[in-house]
């Protein structure tokens, strides 16, 4: 189980490629059969030949150029045990020569789909629900602040009045 949690830190933080793989095998710790075993080892390996492959982010545009883009899927009853499907998300901002990865999701469905279309429509509304909406809001402020805000005040980092106190309130 340590070396499961450790590789979950990894696919959390930087590996958004062994995410499905990570959360299967995280999911098996409390009834761990000889077949885990082999999905970890077959796991470590391709961790160990793929040693290179890094998460690239790169920001070269003003925030008037760049934009929230969520890309959503879906599998369609890949769990082998109970037919459930798996809802897969990555939120970036991206511009003309902008793309930074802002958040991504991997999540077993709640409830067993039907088809294709219905575990799709199931990973759109979660995705959005979760990560899209929340993430437009703090795009809106942002946005806000540096491309109409004061910008004498971000560039100097100083608030334009000077804050109340709480006695003030």
């Amino acid at each position: 189980s340590r070396i499961v949690l450790k590789c979950l830190y990894l696919a959390r933080v930087n590996r958004v490629d062994i995410y499905w793989t990570v959360n299967n095998l995280a999911r098996m710790v409390s009834c761990w059969t000889k077949a885990c075993d082999k999905r970890l080892h077959r796991l470590i390996s391709y961790l160990h030949y793929n040693q290179d492959i890094a998460q690239v982010n790169w920001v070269g545009d003003v925030v008037e150029d760049c934009k929230l883009v969520l890309f959503v899927d879906a599998s369609f009853a890949g769990e082998m045990k109970c037919s459930k499907s798996t809802t897969g998300a990555i939120l970036v901002l991206v511009g003309p020569n902008t793309f930074v990865t802002l958040s991504w999701i991997c999540r077993k469905q709640g409830a067993v789909s039907h088809s294709s279309s219905e575990a799709e429509i199931i990973a759109l509304e979660g995705s959005l629900r979760m990560e899209g909406l929340p993430a437009l809001l703090l795009w809106e402020e942002i946005y806000s602040v540096f491309a109409l805000g004061d910008q004498s005040r971000v560039r100097t980092g100083k608030p334009a009045e000077a804050p109340k106190t709480l006695n003030e309130y």
